[in-house]
């Protein structure tokens, strides 16, 4: 009410009144800024990584996408990469996501008694 007073009052003395687009109201994929930015709900490529290999680990998305972007780093880098302490596979398949098929391979090693 004290809203529409307001603006009755400044329209009658010629001003207009209107909502200002906010810069964060323009940036691309808003969505994943909710309230900071959290690519691991699905940005970009790590989406398509994550949702094949979800099934497979029991690591939180936010950690999975940790490893996906040191991962992505490591690419750049010569030599072999190895994960070690595989148990179901989700976390090698997202190296091998983000090392863009240039990973060596992961493995577990049980002690048998």
């Amino acid at each position: 009410m004290l809203k529409q007073l307001v603006k009755k009052s400044l329209s009658a003395l010629g001003y207009e009144v209107k909502r200002i687009q906010r810069v964060y109201d323009r940036i691309p994929d808003r969505a994943f800024y909710t309230p900071f930015f959290s690519p691991w709900l699905g940005y970009g490529e790590f989406a398509e990584a994550y949702k094949q290999a979800y099934k497979f680990t029991v690591v939180n998305a936010d950690r999975c996408y940790i490893l996906y972007s040191l991962g992505r780093q490591a690419a750049r880098l010569g030599g072999e990469f190895v994960e070690c302490g595989v148990y179901k596979g989700g976390t090698a398949m997202l190296l091998q996501f983000a090392l863009e098929g240039t990973c060596g391979g992961g493995f577990s090693r049980y002690k048998h008694r």
